[in-house]
């Protein structure tokens, strides 16, 4: 008679049948992993950018070093790169601040806000939204500002 054996350890086939289930989770994660990362930097580039924006409202409405030649609070961005500034638009005000966007977000579009003191009206808004667009490795964050004056981040460029 024939003794059958206990069978330990793995055949070839379920191997490498468990390395492919590995990689292609593996592969997922990566990609999930990266696409949130990206997210996540936009975001906090998005929060960066709506608190210069506040800034200067906020220097609009309380009148910081109001005078004839500090009337206006501008933040300027510079198409295509990082970088945007807050400045008094070349007034005699000692306003004149850089920033610079982190992890390779840029700037799309040029779209300089003007908020005119005291009451911090934006220089040539009509109704509706200005959309300033911040973008990276094709993902791509808005911060939107209304005729109001609500500055607010968001995913959409219709600014819902």
């Amino acid at each position: 008679m024939f003794k059958i054996k206990n069978k330990k350890g793995m055949t070839l086939i379920e191997v490498v049948v468990l390395i492919a289930i590995i990689g292609i989770i593996s592969a997922i994660s990566i990609v999930s992993l990266t696409t949130s990362k990206r997210t996540s930097e936009l975001d906090v580039a998005a929060e960066e950018v709506s608190a210069v924006l506040r800034e200067a409202q906020n220097y609009a409405l309380t009148g910081k070093d109001i005078s004839a030649s500090c009337g206006n609070y501008v933040v300027d961005f510079t198409n295509g790169t990082g970088n945007y500034r807050l400045h008094n638009g070349g007034g005699t005000c000692l306003l004149n601040r850089l920033y610079t966007l982190k992890n390779g977000v840029i700037v799309s579009g040029s779209t300089d806000t003007i908020f005119i003191a005291p009451h911090a009206n934006i220089s040539g808004m009509g109704a509706g939204w200005r959309v300033i667009t911040l973008t990276k490795g094709g993902g791509s964050s808005y911060v939107c500002i209304n005729s109001a004056g609500l500055i607010k981040k968001s995913s959409s460029a219709t600014c819902n």
